[in-house]
């Protein structure tokens, strides 16, 4: 039911695996989330971990003889999904967005603002290695920070200019 951090932390390649003497294997390769196929098959390893038709086993790497990268079958299922915003994120008013008051200072303003950005932006959060899902919900979420803040700047330069 769940998975523990080794199998997030692998990607699954579907390949064609030709080995000595074999017919090919179609399946997928599992290799870290940095290694691409390439890497992985030059790597110092001297095994790969593949899987067939649900079973998974390990394949020499001196018996494999050409490994051919296959189209992602199911890519449309893997991608992101969509979130809808809530809470404050999904209001109208730049300020409930960011979680200032209309008498704070442009200093607690931008501090608020800088605040959310490093909470929530999409690199950051990748990085550490969480789910496509939360880093396309971040990216929402930073869109609207960064239209919030967009929106009070601009209030508060026309009140300046005022």
């Amino acid at each position: 039911m769940f998975n523990t951090s080794y199998e997030r932390a692998r990607r699954k390649l579907p390949v064609r695996v030709e080995m000595d003497g074999d017919a090919p294997l179609d399946g997928l390769l599992f290799v870290s989330q940095e290694e691409t196929l390439g890497t992985a098959l030059n790597g110092a390893g001297a095994f790969l971990e593949f899987e067939a038709a649900g079973e998974r086993t390990y394949i020499a790497k001196t018996a494999v003889r050409r490994v051919v990268p296959l189209p992602e079958r199911d890519a449309a299922a893997r991608k992101p999904a969509s979130f809808a915003l809530n809470g404050r994120f999904a209001s109208d008013d730049p300020r409930v967005v960011l979680g200032v008051r209309a008498d704070d200072p442009d200093e607690r303003v931008r501090q608020t603002y800088h605040a959310l950005a490093r909470a929530f932006h999409p690199d950051r959060l990748e990085s550490q290695g969480l789910p496509g899902e939360l880093v396309a919900y971040a990216g929402q979420v930073l869109a609207c920070v960064n239209a919030a803040f967009a929106a009070l700047e601009r209030e508060r330069r026309a009140e300046r200019a005022a």
